[in-house]
């Protein structure tokens, strides 16, 4: 898999673009992103990612609305797997990525500021 660190905002300006000018289109780019009460955040990171094929949700035991919030998405497949310590956990999410190309988001960021 190649991460995008640098590039993902090329891509994601890219797509951006596209919108602006009324053209859809399938990303064909994974995103995966951990998890834990993010219901605040959650809605609007997952509404900008919405052109990506697959969003890897990966979530620890939330006690608020972040599954719910999280499996409202069409394009979101959500996990739930134990707390394993930062590293792990991303790793566990990035192993549930198909695509070759992946965006690693952390769901408090606004993806378009």
């Amino acid at each position: 898999m190649n991460g995008l660190n640098g590039d993902s905002f090329t891509i994601l300006k890219l797509d951006y673009e596209c919108i602006k000018w009324g053209i859809r289109m399938a990303i064909q780019a994974s995103v995966y992103m951990i998890t834990k009460n993010e219901e605040r955040f959650l809605k609007e990171t997952l509404a900008c990612l919405v052109d990506f094929d697959e969003v890897i949700v990966v979530d620890c035991g939330s006690s608020d609305q972040t599954p719910t919030i999280a499996k409202s998405f069409s394009n979101v497949k959500f996990f739930h797997h134990e707390w394993e310590g930062f590293a792990r956990q991303k790793q566990w999410a990035l192993d549930q990525c198909s695509h070759e190309w992946v965006v690693n988001v952390c769901p408090c960021q606004s993806v378009f500021q």
